[in-house]
């Protein structure tokens, strides 16, 4: 399986990813690298950015049991990360 390289901010040339990975790192969450590989395709990062502040940031569900679904799916398909 290939490796995808992340990109050092330096590299990212657009700014509201730039500002993204700086929000993440500030936040903790989510994980900055992530944003760092799907920046090679920035409208895909941009709107993944999107997803996620939605799926775990808004709603009715509660935060923890956002968080017990995490990590049953990744279980689920034996995800290492």
């Amino acid at each position: 399986m290939p490796n995808i390289r992340l990109l050092e901010l330096d590299e990212i040339k657009d700014p509201t990813i730039r500002a993204l990975i700086r929000q993440a790192e500030e936040r903790g969450a989510p994980d900055p690298n992530f944003f760092r590989v799907m920046g090679h395709v920035p409208e895909l990062c941009t709107r993944m950015y999107d997803l996620w502040t939605e799926s775990f940031n808004r709603g009715s569900l509660d935060h923890r049991l956002k968080e017990l679904v995490r990590v049953k799916m990744s279980r689920y398909v034996s995800c290492q990360y």
